[in-house]
This record gives structure tokens, sequence and C-alpha cells, in this order.
């Protein structure tokens, strides 16, 4: 896993999305303390990934499950 600062995202978005795919997660700081996750994704697990993160999908998972 690897660090970059957010003046580092925005001088070499190149190189940072490449550790990205490379590494699949880099942390982004904001004055050397931890504010973002980058994750790499693909087709495959594009789905999987967004429901699980998405505030409304879980919403609705829960009231179906009731």
């Amino acid at each position: 896993m690897n660090f970059y600062g957010i003046r580092d995202l925005s001088n070499n978005t190149k190189n940072v999305m490449t550790s990205v795919s490379t590494n699949k997660k880099v942390i982004i700081t904001d004055n050397g303390k931890p504010s973002a996750i980058m994750l790499s994704i693909n087709e495959a697990n594009f789905e999987a990934l967004y429901f699980r993160w998405s505030k409304r999908y879980r919403n609705f998972y829960k009231l179906s499950r009731k």
C-alpha cells in the first residue's frame, strides 16, 4: 500500500493511478493525515464494490430483509 499527498495526486495523477492499478490500494493524505482511499476496480468487481459502499443500496437491502 502506497501513500500519496494531495499535491502528488494533483501534480502526478498518472503515477498515482498507475500505483492504484499495480498495488490495488492507495492512501491519499492531507497534511500527513490519511483522508481517502483509492481502490483498484474492474468490470468484474465494480457492482459488488458499488453496492457495498452505496448508502441507498444498503438501506434498500435492509428494508427488503424485514
